[in-house]
């Protein structure tokens, strides 16, 4: 390097001598610059990220908060309560009045979300009641290990009042036919003093959950 700048004419050394001093300062400027450029898309980049989570946030914990009222409103919905405390006894005419109190309480809060699904699984009905009135048999059958699986006992043991979210791969059409969709399930018990009560069940697909406004 140092040979080659020997050989050229002095007026070229003095000449890039001047270039480079003139250069540098445009370099460490624009190094500066970039540095800068770069740190400000970073934080914008982040901002609009943590903004981004922020709001998946609160859209899930209002939708969490949504289900839980629904949930509640069900729980104390008088004549689905009645009809299920008897339903060893059900004669057909409150068997036929309870798969119209089911339809109705269904569609009152599932009309802004077709997505939900809700059923109730008596402890006592070896019978199907309608869309949302289940054995509780079909329930415990979907569990590996039946009605000895450690995450159907759990819900089990739940007392009134108390929610227990899940996901897991089921079905929830008509009669447990069509796909296995990974669901967001929550869970809750009836209590009944004429019977050993209900399992009431939410669930909705986890697809759908980032399209909830």
């Amino acid at each position: 390097m140092k040979r080659t700048l020997s050989k050229l004419p002095y007026t070229h050394r003095i000449a890039l001598v001047i270039l480079l001093f003139t250069l540098v300062p445009f370099i460490i400027m624009g190094s500066v610059y970039l540095n800068k450029i770069q740190s400000e898309w970073k934080k914008d980049a982040l901002s609009e990220y943590w903004s981004d989570v922020d709001s998946g946030a609160l859209m899930m914990s209002k939708h969490i908060t949504e289900l839980q009222s629904k949930m509640l409103y069900l729980l104390n919905n008088f004549e689905i309560r009645s009809y299920l405390s008897q339903i060893k006894t059900l004669s057909l005419s409150q068997a036929l009045d309870l798969v119209t109190a089911t339809n109705s309480a269904v569609s009152s809060i599932t009309a802004d979300n077709q997505d939900l699904t809700i059923r109730w699984y008596p402890h006592e009905s070896s019978t199907s009641y309608g869309d949302y009135c289940f054995p509780l048999e079909r329930f415990y059958s979907e569990f590996p290990d039946g009605s000895q699986d450690a995450a159907y006992q759990e819900i089990l043991s739940l007392k009134e009042g108390m929610f227990l979210w899940m996901v897991r791969d089921i079905k929830r059409q008509a009669n447990n036919t069509g796909i296995t969709q990974n669901r967001l399930c929550l869970y809750t018990q009836i209590n009944n003093m004429k019977s050993l009560g209900s399992i009431l069940e939410f669930t909705i697909p986890t697809a759908n959950l980032t399209d909830i406004g």
